[in-house]
């Protein structure tokens, strides 16, 4: 389907954490330190904080409304690595992405 394709992430978001496969999993996540961070760094730092938080909110949606990944992929026509890779931050999240959870999973986070 068109627009949903897996593409090189300008960083990524769970290279952040202390443990990246916690990323999106985990609700108390251990993040690094940010000292001596750009700014432009501090912002991918934020950036990823906002990406583990609608991870997190789009996995209870998804276990409570679909049951599987799998199944959440199909129905939205999302090719299922990029929804794997989305939600564990090894790629960037749009703000496509984020409305799409929004209209698909309910989800206001």
């Amino acid at each position: 389907m068109i627009g949903w394709t897996v593409t090189n992430a300008r960083f990524l978001a769970s290279s952040f954490a202390i443990d990246p496969d916690d990323f999106g999993e985990v609700e108390n996540i251990k993040w690094r330190s940010d000292a001596g961070y750009s700014e432009a760094m501090l912002d991918q730092f934020e950036a990823s904080r906002m990406h583990h938080r609608i991870a997190l909110a789009m996995r209870k949606a998804i276990r409570e409304q679909y049951g599987t990944d799998n199944a959440y992929a199909a129905a939205i026509g999302m090719n299922r690595t990029r929804l794997g890779r989305l939600l564990g931050g090894k790629v960037v999240m749009r703000l496509e992405d984020i409305a799409n959870a929004r209209r698909n999973l309910g989800i206001r986070t």
